[in-house]
């Protein structure tokens, strides 16, 4: 990875929006694994966090793709939809993660985040929401 020019993986990750800002990125986490992980990319949370790009969400969705872990990476489709589900009652992404770490410890949540992303850019979006075609909008608050 780390021989790829950033032009060619910018052009590569086109299609992904803010690619060259992500080409740069990828090619940052690329030599930090390297140069402090053996190239090896750390299991735990809290040794991914320390990489300089990579949040908690990130690093959960590495957990669970990576490393089969049970955990759910929050980001704003998660913590939209799940708010207005009324599952959660909270401001911001973060601190919906932390009700979601207690409230669902314990159980599968595997897949949850691909789940309720892939919802929430199809039928709950943010713009323009297609609640004619939801199967859940009885549940919904809004």
């Amino acid at each position: 990875m780390v021989k790829i020019p950033l032009e060619e993986l910018a052009q590569t990750i086109y299609p992904e929006g803010f690619y060259n800002k992500k080409a740069k990125s990828i090619l940052d986490v690329a030599h930090f694994l390297l140069d402090h992980c053996n190239g090896e990319v750390p299991n735990t949370l809290e040794e991914l966090v320390k990489i300089k790009g990579i949040g908690p969400k990130t690093a959960k969705i590495v957990l669970e793709s990576a490393f089969g872990e049970n955990v759910i990476a929050v980001d704003t489709h998660v913590h939209r939809i799940l708010n207005l589900l009324e599952f959660v009652d909270t401001s911001t992404p973060e601190e919906t993660d932390k009700v979601l770490k207690e409230e669902l410890e314990g159980l599968e949540v595997k897949g949850l985040n691909q789940l309720l992303v892939s919802f929430g850019q199809v039928i709950c979006k943010p713009q323009k929401p297609l609640c004619e075609m939801c199967k859940i909008k009885e549940f919904c608050s809004k």
